[in-house]
């Protein structure tokens, strides 16, 4: 999933997957990008409506999104 995002969004700055080590059920997926117009381009690719909209969300018990603005780097 990282390749296929670096892949096709140079924007996306990092992106890492983690996982709560006391519940495997629980994940957290951290992404960076250099703007917020970015970040609206991400949730217009293919492969964020396929694959999140598409396939991951309809199976989530829960969905949190938090966005942050990068103070230091």
């Amino acid at each position: 999933m990282a390749e296929l995002v670096r892949a096709s969004e140079p924007a996306c700055l990092a992106y890492h997957v983690n996982v709560d080590p006391d519940d495997a059920n629980v994940f957290c997926l951290y992404e960076v990008y250099a703007t917020a117009a970015d970040v609206t381009a991400h949730r217009e690719t293919a492969h964020f409506k396929d694959l999140i909209e598409g396939i991951i969300v309809p199976v989530l018990e829960r969905r949190e999104r938090e966005i942050y603005r990068q103070v230091i780097a």
